[in-house]
């Protein structure tokens, strides 16, 4: 069985040989894996050192010598913030929403990295009996894909949210599992217009419920609840809601002296 096992946005964690052995476990034994990465030239989102692609194939170097695992793909972009800050205005969003502490322009950067993933997926023109997408942050934290590891049909997609809450609208951003048709549509997510809708109601841009309400705008993909997955909270999680994080958000507005009507910076 081959499968496409592929990572996007800030690998912020090291992963371990163990991490590696306990997610193998968790596919069939007969598994054939590559890996394909898609990453910022920065380990951690606000870091001032730029990182090489030869430092990434230095830090896969954990993938490296296992059976099952036959190819790494890697490519690293440069990653600019005030891309995606200057992305959210062209929405109309606030700089951070009020009603749950998230900040729009990361929201903008996760989507990128993974329509990018998607993208480079499918410029390699290999066909998987199974894609995974997800993040270095999660990687350690996958328990258990229980029956959802499978030769997918075209547009199965195992993306419904469950944990840490049950939702038959928002879809998951931290792990997606589907067919060839679900990377392809995905790898059209950054660039769609589907954050045009939130303007009106700034307060519901939330990056499950974007990426749920796009893939339903394609009728022939079925998206299946992934209550048979298992995985863990980030412990980057609870990172975001501190004051310390939004100190550094709002640096970044004084470094590019931008100004967002109704966000005032504590001085």
């Amino acid at each position: 069985m081959k499968i496409c096992l592929g990572f996007y946005g800030f690998i912020r964690t090291n992963i371990t040989h163990e991490n590696v052995i306990l997610f193998l476990n968790t596919l069939p034994a007969n598994a054939i894996i590559d890996i394909y990465i898609y990453t910022p030239n920065m380990f951690n989102e606000f870091d001032s050192e730029i990182i090489t692609q030869n430092a990434i194939i230095e830090y896969v170097n954990v993938f490296q010598n296992i059976p099952q695992i036959k190819n790494i793909f890697i490519k690293v972009y440069e990653y600019d913030p005030l891309i995606f800050i200057l992305k959210s205005q062209e929405y109309n969003l606030p700089f951070k929403n009020a009603y749950n502490n998230i900040y729009p322009f990361r929201i903008l950067s996760l989507h990128y990295s993974m329509s990018m993933l998607c993208s480079f997926i499918k410029g390699n023109s290999i066909l998987y009996d199974t894609y995974i997408i997800t993040r270095f942050d999660i990687f350690p934290s996958i328990k258990s894909f229980g029956n959802c590891i499978h030769v997918m049909v075209e547009n199965i997609a195992y993306i419904w949210r469950t944990i840490p809450y049950e939702s038959k609208d928002d879809a998951e951003d931290r792990i997606i599992i589907g067919s060839h048709n679900v990377i392809d549509a995905i790898s059209n997510l950054y660039n769609n217009n589907i954050y045009n809708i939130y303007h009106t109601d700034p307060c519901h841009f939330i990056s499950e419920r974007i990426i749920g309400a796009y893939l339903k705008l394609f009728k022939d993909i079925v998206l299946m609840n992934q209550s048979n997955i298992n995985i863990g909270l980030s412990p980057m999680l609870a990172v975001k809601y501190t004051n310390k994080f939004e100190n550094k958000c709002n640096n970044l507005l004084k470094m590019y002296n931008i100004k967002y009507n109704n966000y005032h910076i504590e001085k």
